[in-house]
């Protein structure tokens, strides 16, 4: 009867180990970063829009250039911020590192 307590036992351990295993294998991964030196471009005019960014550590500038030259700004992005959205097929706005920036 002993023997038959030790299985039911290996068995019920064996399932829940099984249950943490599968919890870990569907647990989020952490989005792979990328670091910008200051003046890097996230995004830029015309780039294809296929994503959104989040600002980990570091500032964005994001602004539309105008024929002139001049920036016009549409925001500064910081750690926790999310920027890229939109609905087009191409960026219209380019999105450029003020210090050293890492998104994800």
């Amino acid at each position: 009867m002993l023997a038959a307590s030790v299985s039911e036992f290996e068995v019920s351990c064996g399932a829940a180990n099984a249950l943490r295993s599968d919890a870990r294998d569907i647990s989020p991964q952490r989005p792979r970063t990328r670091l910008l030196a200051a003046g890097d471009v996230l995004f830029q005019v015309g780039d294809t829009h296929a994503r959104l960014y989040r600002v980990e550590r570091g500032a964005v500038c994001h602004y539309i250039s105008s024929d002139d030259g001049r920036h016009e700004i549409i925001e500064f992005a910081f750690p926790a911020d999310i920027i890229g959205f939109g609905h087009l097929d191409a960026h219209i706005s380019t999105a450029q590192a003020m210090v050293e920036t890492e998104s994800a």
